[in-house]
């Protein structure tokens, strides 16, 4: 549901350039053996502030509701902190259960905006706990 429709159709492309990892993005990867179950990205704003980053995660259907994004998020948390940002947004879709769990556990349930079908989630990072 990251593309509130259809994914995009280069996505070697686009895959290759979410794996960039410069003062701009970071990408981190969750894996059970060898099997890469989940992915979280994050990409700065530039256009809205020099601090902000976008955040977005996808988790494998069978190994949903696990804690797996949870742990990425809090994972990409810190690493955007450590380059810089001090502010994490995203839009959810209201349809996107799984979403609003991981939203949830990371105890960030007050900070959604509805818009429509879509949540606007801003978020004021806070360091490495």
């Amino acid at each position: 549901m990251r593309w509130f429709g259809p994914q995009p159709k280069q996505l070697t492309t686009f895959s290759d350039r979410l794996c960039e990892c410069n003062d701009q993005r970071c990408a981190l990867g969750a894996f059970i053996g060898e099997e890469l179950v989940g992915v979280g990205s994050y990409v700065a704003l530039e256009r809205v502030s020099p601090t902000t980053v976008e955040f977005a995660l996808v988790v494998a259907q069978g190994d949903r509701l696990h804690g797996i994004g949870t742990s990425i998020l809090k994972r990409l948390e810190d690493e955007a902190y450590l380059h810089g940002a001090r502010r994490m947004v995203a839009e959810i879709l209201g349809a996107n259960a799984p979403m609003l769990q991981v939203i949830r556990d990371r105890g960030w349930a007050n900070s959604l905006r509805r818009d429509g079908s879509t949540l606007h989630l801003e978020v004021k990072l806070h360091g490495a706990e």
